[in-house]
């Protein structure tokens, strides 16, 4: 069963299906078979607005970018306002539409791909947490805009490579929105902060205690929550930005090994360069002797000397 209301047509109004055998055409190419486009719009003040489908074997974006609307996905429902993006499932009972009074403004995406399930988990939608709270997002705005413009050209197969390019950023930044945003509570990790710290101090020593105490957490449960936010313990992180920062010394600069290693605060030039080792696969004089023979000059880039102008 499909009930759908669309709002009246205005100027501002935009709405793009792609036809099912181009779908299904492009939907195999290597580019478009992890995240393609089945349909996208924009109902600006959609009034009157109202979807129901038993189930549909597509995911849903729907981005409130002004008013106010309801929901209700799965066993969830409830308001949605300004800010807010309500993920629909693949197979799932939804039904969503404008609130009488202050009808909201939307940008929506049908999609497909192998790729979605990851990109949504990344994002932290689940059955049980269809709406994510992001706020006004400019570039979010503009690359739904540009994803509708791109769409709006025409369906040849770049054109479809370039608006699926625009849908993968968008799940991409709400992903990144969630996993580093400010917390919601006083008891959550702002790693976004924590990063901030360790970046700060990544020429310093500095220990599990010292990130724990800058999130006011116990060891644990700082170890814990950042571990699941970034897929590191935060010591092993720290060393990771220690030696991310090794390597742009080691190319930008004539500093020694040794002088590089002391500049981090590893005062064991040999230990620096077995940890640079297991992480980079290579020693830190490697590394660098490998990044200049890399470097491309006009010369080296030619093949031969280049001539001199007259």
């Amino acid at each position: 069963m499909v009930k759908l209301i669309n709002p009246e047509f205005t100027p501002e109004y935009k709405l793009h299906r792609i036809p099912k055998d181009v779908v299904g055409q492009h939907s195999r190419h290597p580019l478009l078979e992890g995240l393609h486009i089945i349909s996208a719009g924009y109902f600006p003040r959609a009034e009157r607005q109202y979807a129901e489908r038993e189930t549909i074997d597509e995911y849903i974006i729907v981005y409130c970018i002004d008013g106010r609307g309801w929901y209700h996905s799965g066993k969830r429902g409830g308001l949605m306002n300004k800010g807010d993006v309500l993920f629909i499932l693949r197979d799932t009972f939804h039904a969503y539409a404008a609130d009488t009074y202050e009808p909201w403004s939307l940008l929506w995406s049908h999609f497909n791909g192998a790729h979605v399930p990851y990109l949504l988990e990344m994002a932290g939608v689940t059955e049980d947490n269809p709406v994510l709270s992001i706020g006004e997002r400019l570039n979010i705005v503009n690359l739904f805009h540009q994803l509708l413009d791109t769409l709006h050209l025409g369906f040849s197969l770049y054109y479809l490579i370039n608006a699926a390019a625009c849908l993968r950023q968008i799940l991409t930044n709400i992903a990144l929105l969630n996993a580093y945003s400010p917390p919601e509570t006083a008891k959550d990790l702002n790693t976004d902060s924590v990063i901030n710290f360790m970046v700060e101090n990544v020429t310093e020593q500095r220990s599990l205690d010292d990130f724990a105490a800058h999130a006011s957490m116990s060891r644990s449960h700082f170890s814990r929550r950042f571990h699941q936010k970034t897929g590191y313990a935060p010591v092993d992180y720290f060393i990771r930005l220690k030696i991310q920062k090794a390597c742009e010394l080691l190319e930008t600069t004539e500093m020694t090994v040794n002088q590089v290693s002391h500049t981090l605060s590893y005062k064991d030039q040999y230990y620096f360069s077995r940890i640079f080792k297991k992480i980079m696969g290579v020693s830190p004089r490697q590394y660098r002797t490998n990044r200049k023979t890399q470097l491309v000059t006009p010369e080296n880039a030619t093949g031969k000397r280049l001539s001199k102008l007259p």
